[in-house]
């Protein structure tokens, strides 16, 4: 069987990811802290079970058993996920919970497979818990609407928890704060606020509410990013010297005066990393999980580090999201998710982002892309090659056609690239 994650201490705050939402007082939570270990395996997942080697691991009937894990496709977003069988109930069917972001399906058998023993070594990342200190507003049930309104507050937004305490049954009753805004906002506040929920006078956990809420002001000031000159300017040297001679894979793409992509060439073609994606939208690489709340399926490629080790290099060299250090230092994962740049005007408009100007700068980005372009060949084409014969110029510098305005601009950009990185 999984372990299971080892919960911070009571009163200690900590980011958390909220994975499902069945009601406030059912919820299952992911830590912060495991999510570059839950992305490798998500990877891993993909790349195994969509390869010729899942034929092999097919499930034997003596293996569909209660409580026997496994792996199977989530029928929403198409991915593998691991799993525990939790029912049987037909030949052609099983009922399934999916242990890294909780909630439970029915998945066909022919989309089961035996889990591999290196896909059992992460903790299971799902943690049950619900919202402290409130109950029901009639003191029965919760409003039907409750869930919708609840899923909004905490999806697509960073998130600060603190466990008030462990119940009996193992759940983790939870204040989760929303730290988007210039004000700190306690999600069971806004339930209460919105008539959805009461405050629960008879909780253990009600006489923490006003230390929780002096407590979380000092906590987010601790994760402020600072930059001193030099660190900005070995950014922007990285930048320059990622557009040196060809062939390359990656191109930086600056947007708009906050929004940049990485648009990667793949077979042709002009992919981006899911990190990038998720950069325009959240404070993190949340993409797979929010497309699978939408129940959006878009098409996507996983690449591995071993397979395309020159790809790698360059996102070293870019410091692209979510695949190396803050630093370029060191690439963090061996696998990465790209999806097609046709999908991104979509995915942006899926969750309603204010920008009208991102989505045409990714238009323009998909009509002007040309595989043949001597960046991406590092071949020029003849004619510039003879019209250049014989004369020597002289190297211009750098930055002569940068003024003081758009070296600014250009910093800034950079400042917001690095600060997205966290």
């Amino acid at each position: 069987m999984f372990s299971t994650v080892h919960l911070p201490e009571p009163n200690d705050y900590f980011e958390l990811f909220i994975s499902y939402v069945g009601s406030p007082d059912f919820i299952y939570f992911q830590l912060r802290d495991y999510k570059v270990d839950l992305d490798r395996l998500m990877d891993e997942l993909e790349i195994f079970y969509n390869s010729t080697h899942s034929s092999a691991y097919e499930m034997r009937e003596s293996l569909y058993i209660i409580g026997q894990p496994c792996a199977a496709i989530f029928p929403e977003d198409s991915n593998w996920h691991r799993v525990v069988i939790t029912g049987l109930p037909n030949l052609d069917f099983i009922h399934v919970f999916f242990v890294d972001y909780g909630g439970s399906c029915s998945v066909t058998r022919s989309n089961c497979r035996m889990l591999k023993a290196q896909f059992m070594k992460l903790p299971m990342m799902a943690s049950l818990g619900k919202l402290a200190a409130i109950m029901p507003a009639d003191g029965k049930q919760w409003a039907r609407a409750t869930k919708d309104y609840l899923l909004n507050l905490v999806t697509e937004k960073p998130l600060i928890g603190m466990i008030s305490e462990i119940t009996k049954e193992n759940v983790a009753s939870l204040f989760i704060c929303d730290t988007s805004s210039n004000s700190d906002v306690y999600i069971h506040n806004l339930l209460v606020d919105k008539g959805y929920a009461v405050h629960d006078a008879t909780s253990d956990s009600t006489s923490q509410i006003q230390t929780a809420v002096g407590d979380v002001t000092q906590y987010t000031a601790n994760m402020s990013i600072s930059m001193d000159e030099e660190e900005i300017l070995s950014l922007y040297t990285d930048e320059v010297e990622a557009g040196g001679e060809g062939p390359h894979h990656v191109r930086y793409a600056q947007l708009t005066s906050q929004c940049s992509l990485n648009i990667v060439n793949y077979k042709g073609s002009p992919y981006v990393v899911s990190a990038d994606i998720s950069a325009l939208l959240w404070e993190s690489d949340r993409l797979r999980t929010m497309l699978r709340n939408k129940k959006l399926n878009f098409p996507k490629t996983v690449l591995s580090n071993d397979d395309f080790p020159a790809l790698f290099d360059e996102f070293k060299l870019h410091r692209v999201k979510g695949i190396v250090e803050d630093d370029g230092s060191e690439i963090v994962k061996t696998h990465v998710t790209l999806y097609d740049l046709k999908c991104v005007p979509l995915i942006l408009e899926a969750f309603s982002h204010p920008c009208p100007e991102l989505k045409s700068a990714v238009l323009n980005e998909i009509h002007a892309f040309d595989s043949s372009d001597p960046y991406w060949t590092g071949v020029q084409s003849e004619s510039v090659e003879t019209s250049n014969a014989g004369v020597v110029e002289e190297p211009e510098p750098m930055y002569c056609e940068l003024g003081i305005d758009e070296l600014q601009l250009r910093l800034n950009a950079l400042l917001f690239r690095r600060c997205a990185l966290s």
